[in-house]
């Protein structure tokens, strides 16, 4: 008696396709893409070609506080000499997109400065600057949400306000009240700094502080990046920490009854405190 074996054959492979609505959509989204990667290449060319620059000037007489917000360039303030009028410098680059810039003074003396770009077109070429010479008693609060902040040789006897949302803040020779530097994106960086009350804050970036006169009140907190202090050699009241990393105040003097307050903080990075000239 013999016994006959049939050999079974293997199922050919299902060929599994990708429905076709998902391929449909697919496409749209692919061909979407590459019109509009034409489309921004067309336009930044158009705004290289339609760029041009040019720098306006202007006066104001009898300001008493100064306030900037411009959102698509720096700010430079520099100090003029007493008695003067505040003069204005816009640095301005237009292309596809002209920036809108006002100058607004009020009647209690508050001259309001802005810029910005509404043309969602615009390209870089939308960019305007502004350089200001303030004389000693003008009040002064800036921001910028598009560019950097520089302070220069600032001398005032009301307090001075620094922000940005997008950039670093740069300040040197600074004698005030009191002084707040505060950013969003950038390094907080200060030298020659002369004001009883100091706060410095940024939110991704390093705070560097160096004073030339001992504070009442310092304080510095960074949440990604360094903190450091530079002092005079005085007796303080020191709160410093670190979430991530190193806090170095041993150079310090300290005493819990100092008049002379500094508190630190970093989330992210190092913190230094150390005595100075």
């Amino acid at each position: 008696m013999s016994t006959a074996t049939t050999a079974t054959q293997p199922l050919p492979a299902r060929i599994r396709r990708t429905p076709g609505p998902i391929r449909v959509i697919l496409i749209v989204v692919v061909i979407g893409y590459a019109i509009f990667a034409i489309g921004s290449g067309v336009i930044a060319l158009l705004d290289v070609a339609a760029r041009h620059t040019f720098t306006a000037r202007s006066t104001f007489a009898g300001v008493h506080r100064l306030v900037v917000d411009n959102s698509v360039g720096d700010v430079h303030l520099v100090r003029a000499r007493a008695g003067a009028p505040v003069s204005l410098t816009a640095h301005v680059t237009e292309g596809l997109g002209n920036p809108r810039r006002t100058a607004q003074r009020s009647a209690d003396g508050t001259l309001r400065l802005s810029a910005s770009c509404a043309n969602v077109f615009a390209g870089p070429s939308c960019d305007v600057g502004y350089t200001v010479a303030v004389p000693t008693g003008v009040r002064v609060g800036i921001e910028s949400s598009g560019g950097d902040i520089t302070v220069r040789d600032y001398v005032g006897r009301t307090p001075l306000s620094l922000s940005s949302s997008a950039g670093d803040i740069n300040a040197s020779g600074i004698t005030v009240p009191s002084l707040q530097l505060d950013s969003s994106a950038g390094d907080v960086r200060a030298d020659a700094i002369r004001a009883p009350v100091v706060h410095g804050e940024s939110s991704a970036g390093d705070v560097v502080l160096r004073l030339s006169a001992a504070p009442r009140t310092l304080t510095a907190e960074s949440s990604a990046g360094d903190v450091r202090l530079t002092v005079p050699d005085q007796v303080y009241r020191v709160k410093a920490s670190s979430s991530a990393g190193s806090v170095t105040d041993g150079a310090i003097r300290q005493s819990p009854r100092a008049p002379h307050s500094i508190e630190a903080s970093s989330s992210a990075g190092d913190v230094t405190i150390a005595p100075g000239p």
